[in-house]
């Protein structure tokens, strides 16, 4: 076995990979609540896990159940526009902006 597939057997948790595969398929139609049903069977997994994943985006406040199933929430797609705001600062700081030297 090579060194590499080691390592990945290793540090891979079933878990910690089903979460973000969950926060992956919900990110593709922001807006769109998905049900348990259907997020479970897009990614193919089980009832249990799918619920369990869902159950801690809620706890953390990274998901919301709403009526018609679940999605992200804003404190979860919050992070990308931090990062965002992060590197256009970085730019205006290091570049020099259009006209100046």
């Amino acid at each position: 076995m090579e060194s590499s597939e080691k390592e990945k057997r290793q540090y891979v948790n079933d878990n910690q990979q089903a979460l973000m595969k969950v926060v992956e398929y919900l990110a593709q139609d922001i807006l769109i609540p998905k049900t348990q049903r259907e997020v479970s069977e897009a990614l193919g997994l089980s009832r249990d896990v799918t619920f369990r994943t869902l159950w801690n985006l809620q706890d953390r406040e990274w998901g919301e159940e709403l009526a018609q199933g679940f999605r992200l929430s804003p404190k979860l797609v919050a992070i990308p526009e931090r990062l965002r705001l992060a590197l256009a600062d970085t730019l205006r700081k290091y570049l020099p902006q259009e006209g100046q030297q």
